[in-house]
């Protein structure tokens, strides 16, 4: 076992790695043994490993599986690692056998194979991770090894070895060093996917992977002590979105047919996309496609206010959408010709039942940086914030939209809302008094202030004049950004501008006067609107 060196990780665990060790050391006197400290560094555990002829490599706080992963195996001199988790028992007995020496002894008779890993044991039950992976068009499927189609086996010096050839295995394995440190772990990510990650790497560098049912490792030997802290660091939300986007992926289908997403499922499963639509069906349907791109289990209703409602259309478009992958067909309702944003808006938010709506124009799309998820997660953080909202990109340029509406007499001016930025939920973001036509909304906000329908048009400065008398607040991130791909056609575009409204809405809030951050005025005179730059 002079050829092999054991690598593992210690991170808020220190019974666990304790005992990883010792039995490992146990077993196999002669194995080099490389531990990578991840969490606070301990004169204690320094100890413990020089005791135990082990290697004690302190690390960055928190940098990691992939970064201490990569400084261990970078160290590492010898023809073999073996790649193991802190919370391994090495012990022979009824239900594990670790067989280190042997997984080695079939690397060096087998030489068109670069790793074989095995299985472990947890609380009573022998536990099976290998199989193979089926990458496509945005989705990436895991296929169990079958175990009744019986093995090959392989001739070491000492004896013989069941295998089969599959993608991948547990974090439990031996491999040649030198095709390892060709592969390394991606640092971006610390704990999530980090696994498939690296076995997807390492089969398209065309490494070969073996399956052996025979070494079985203890995981989550009993002990005393429990670590909280350890579990708060479990989950990471920015490894997966990492994970997902490096490898183009929409979804992904575990070995149990359980579907996941660049997301929590949990977390979209709380918000109604509505959408309001008039005269611009294209638009629509770039949006729609890519909101099936990027959140497949997307729950869509949209308002359409157009002239005639084609029930035809929307058949086919559903057809198409669920082929593109969407999981839940959208429902559409159509309205009165021209009845306006605002009466839209209302009757959308009283025909969906989930606590967050989503109001998108149809002229968005969606793109990686559409991140919906975090919207979520700063509604969810701070429940007194009714209303977040995003950055618009257009042209490769962000357009901004966010700013506070104070009054001066009957001129209400559009005022700079600053740069007190802060962290809500990890998430850049600041208090503002008005966002774009992109925001997350709280149910309970429109329950109390509804869009005015009298405002078929200009309704957006009448609903954030009214929400500055609510006790909500309003919320902007720039790390959530939607696509604007503007297109007015003729017969659109009569309708998206009407003084009318506007003037409607001015008169409502004895207003005189609208100047805009640009200096850009709208002024009420002789019953018109007048434009002028201030």
């Amino acid at each position: 076992m002079k050829n092999t060196t054991a690598v593992i990780i210690s991170f808020l665990r220190v019974g666990y790695t304790k005992k990883c060790v010792s039995s490992l050391r146990e077993m196999y006197p002669e194995i080099k043994i490389r531990v990578g400290e991840n969490g606070h560094y301990s004169d204690e555990m320094a100890d413990f490993c020089k005791k135990h002829n082990a290697e004690y490599v302190d690390l960055p706080f928190d940098s990691g599986v992939c970064v201490a992963r990569n400084r261990l195996v970078e160290g590492v001199d010898t023809e073999y690692v073996m790649v193991g988790d802190d919370d391994f028992y090495y012990i022979n007995d009824e239900n594990s056998k670790p067989m280190v020496k042997e997984m080695v002894e079939f690397l060096e008779v087998m030489g068109n194979f670069d790793l074989i890993g095995g299985r472990i044991f947890e609380n009573g039950t022998l536990r099976n991770y290998q199989g193979f992976f089926e990458k496509g068009d945005g989705f990436l499927r895991y296929h169990k090894l079958d175990l009744e189609k019986g093995f090959d086996v392989a001739k070491t010096r000492n004896g013989r070895m069941k295998y089969k050839e599959v993608d991948l295995t547990f974090n439990y394995f031996v491999a040649r060093t030198e095709k390892v440190k060709k592969v390394p772990w991606d640092e971006k990510i610390k704990v999530a996917y980090e696994h498939s990650s690296w076995f997807l790497d390492f089969k398209d560098a065309g490494n070969k992977v073996a399956f052996s049912p025979e070494p079985i490792v203890v995981h989550k030997p009993q002990i005393k002590e429990r670590y909280p802290e350890y579990m708060s660091y479990r989950i990471r939300k920015n490894d997966k979105r990492r994970f997902f986007s490096r490898h183009n992926l929409r979804f992904i289908q575990d070995m149990n047919g359980n579907t996941d997403f660049p997301y929590s499922r949990e977390e979209i499963d709380k918000v109604d996309f509505l959408i309001v639509t008039f005269k611009r069906a294209e638009q629509l349907e770039n949006l729609l496609f890519s909101i099936a791109e990027f959140y497949p289990n997307a729950k869509i209703t949209i308002a359409d206010q157009n002239k005639r409602f084609d029930v035809v259309y929307y058949k086919d478009l559903w057809k198409r959408l669920m082929a593109k992958g969407l999981i839940y067909k959208p429902l559409a309702y159509g309205l009165d010709y021209d009845i306006g944003l605002s009466y839209c808006r209302n009757y959308l938010f009283k025909k969906t039942d989930r606590p967050y709506k989503l109001i998108l124009d149809d002229d968005f799309i969606f793109t990686e940086e559409t991140l919906i998820e975090k919207f979520v997660d700063i509604l969810d953080e701070d429940k007194e914030i009714g209303i977040v909202g995003g950055a618009m990109s257009q042209n490769d340029r962000i357009i901004n939209f966010e700013f506070n509406l104070e009054r001066d007499g009957e001129t209400l001016k559009h005022v700079d809302d600053g740069n007190q930025w802060k962290q809500i939920a990890g998430i850049k973001a600041k208090e503002t008094g008005c966002v774009l036509n992109f925001a997350l909304v709280r149910k309970e906000v429109v329950d109390k202030i509804k869009w005015d329908p009298e405002l078929k048009v200009t309704e957006h400065t009448d609903f954030y004049l009214r929400m500055k008398e609510a006790d909500w607040k309003i919320v902007y991130t720039p790390e959530v950004v939607a696509n604007h791909l503007p297109h007015r056609p003729k017969d659109y575009s009569e309708f998206r501008s009407r003084d009318e409204f506007l003037i409607r809405m001015m008169k409502k809030h004895g207003l005189n006067k609208i100047q805009y951050l640009t200096g850009h005025t709208y002024e009420l005179s002789g019953g018109a609107i007048i434009q002028y730059k201030a």
